[in-house]
């Protein structure tokens, strides 16, 4: 009877938090996880099971055991399949996830915690790499369509995010509150403030969307009220607080234990936010989903009568968890998950998203191909008397001081006025004689030809924007041009 549901034997995965869904008799299902040489317990409830494993890069060799039956499955997990692991500065054109946690100018990184549990930054960095991990492993298999959002992952540690600590360099704690207050705008204030600093320092890179937590919030116990925390998400902010962060686990071995943590939450010390359910767990559950929920706006989807995208994501843990507190009865079935999932709307919408449009499939068969993923894979640019293998385009008459267009792989073209990025396009089409990309926040198309650029915003007309020409990295005379314009080459 033991099985697993979820996943076949040998696949390759682009995310390394494996969630196991299958059936078991017994118990408890073991798993053992090699390299690592590390053992795990996992409940069965109704003859079901779930379990989460963390994957090294690499080969990953699971034994699982019931009462009654071992199997070994291989996993492999290629941090590059879909993440980035390197290069994260602005030069970087993949669209992805970028988990930022905004800390005000003078303040340390602390939050609100009880006395004797961790609440310094390092703990802060923890608990949102352990975030990140659930929400792109959530959109992996609630979206059921092979798809999840790229992150940024640390370059020695690929299996863990690379959480970004982005010191505010014009806002102080204090600052914010008092601002804040005055606007009186349900957080829309510090909304603005949080990411026009952070787009202002990344040079408005459009590839970035911000998965970030704004630190530093003040909590009120005797008015059971909160300054400097919100929860808004939309355009390129998914914004989330620290407020419940104390309810958060800080490596995935502890995930199981913090969503059965029944403990009361001590509101004299720490907010609950929970939907008044007042435990640990709970806040653990609603924090996250949240912040899943705020990220679902980044990705287009509008409030929906269920799912992530109404309250379901104040049972976000019902997803990974066969059990809940209180609850005796096995939790493996979508209904069982009380609105943690995507409803259909919401996934057409996601799925729409350029985000989910260029990343590739993020698990891979046996014996199938990781070639079809357009982030990992750079273009063969070779000067074959046509535009098809073109994927640099220079304007001007000294191509110094003019804008560059550069496509080193996927869909995504960069503008850039000198070293610096201006624009995001996408591909629409190509041919032998002409590529058409689109900037759609400017309803725009431009047009490359062998010698010239033009652009429209009706397919009717097209106008002369620059003369121009196409660029090969393998001609040392484009490829100093192209160095001079900061462009990312071709590998």
């Amino acid at each position: 009877m033991l099985s697993v549901d979820n996943h076949k034997d040998e696949e390759t995965l682009g995310y390394s938090l494996i969630r196991l869904v299958g059936k078991a008799k017994g118990n408890t299902v073991t798993i053992r996880h090699q390299p690592g040489h590390k053992k795990t317990q996992w409940k069965v409830l109704d003859d079901h099971y779930k379990a989460l494993i963390l994957l090294n890069e690499g080969m990953n060799v699971l034994t699982i055991s019931d009462s009654n039956t071992t199997l070994q499955y291989r996993f492999t997990y290629d941090a590059k399949l879909i993440n980035v692991t390197s290069n994260y500065d602005n030069l970087n054109s993949i669209p992805r996830v970028r988990p930022v946690i905004y800390v005000p100018l003078n303040h340390d990184g602390s939050f609100n915690n009880l006395p004797y549990e961790p609440n310094d930054l390092e703990a802060l960095v923890k608990k949102n790499q352990i975030a990140a991990l659930l929400m792109q492993t959530f959109c992996a298999e609630a979206l059921e369509a092979n798809k999840t959002f790229p992150l940024e992952m640390e370059s020695n540690n690929t299996n863990l995010p690379r959480v970004t600590v982005f010191k505010s360099n014009k806002w102080t704690r204090e600052a914010l509150r008092e601002e804040g207050k005055k606007a009186n705008d349900e957080g829309f204030f510090w909304y603005d403030q949080v990411i026009r600093e952070m787009q202002e320092r990344d040079d408005y890179n459009d590839a970035l969307t911000y998965l970030c937590v704004l630190n530093g919030s003040y909590y009120y116990p005797e008015e059971n009220k909160t300054s400097v925390a919100t929860a808004l998400g939309g355009g390129k902010l998914a914004l989330w607080t620290d407020v419940n962060m104390y309810s958060y686990p800080m490596s995935v071995e502890e995930i199981e234990s913090c969503w059965m943590d029944d403990r009361k939450v001590d509101k004299t010390v720490v907010r609950d936010d929970s939907c008044g359910r007042g435990t640990y767990w709970a806040n653990f559950a609603t924090g996250i989903g949240a912040h899943m929920h705020e990220l679902g706006h980044c990705l287009g989807c509008d409030h929906t009568p269920g799912g992530i995208m109404q309250r379901g994501f104040d049972n976000f843990n019902r997803f990974f968890l066969i059990e809940e507190p209180g609850n005796n009865k096995g939790i493996y079935s979508k209904d069982q998950q009380a609105g943690a999932y995507w409803e259909q709307r919401s996934i057409e919408t996601i799925l729409k998203h350029k985000i989910f449009e260029l990343v590739g499939e993020c698990v891979i068969p046996k014996g199938g191909s990781t070639k079809c993923n357009p982030n990992k894979e750079y273009h063969k640019c070779v000067d074959d008397g046509t535009l098809q293998c073109c994927h640099y385009w220079v304007c001007g008459d000294d191509y110094i001081t003019s804008s560059s267009f550069e496509n080193p792989r996927g869909l995504v073209w960069i503008e850039r006025h000198g070293k610096t990025p201006f624009a995001t396009f996408h591909e629409v089409s190509r041919s032998a004689t002409e590529i058409i990309i689109s900037d759609s926040s400017r309803g725009m198309l431009l047009k490359f030809t062998k010698d010239q650029c033009t652009w429209t915003t009706d397919r009717k007309q097209w106008y002369l924007l620059r003369s121009g020409r196409a660029f090969y990295p393998g001609k040392q005379e484009d490829l100093k041009i192209l160095k001079v314009h900061n462009c990312e080459l071709a590998q």
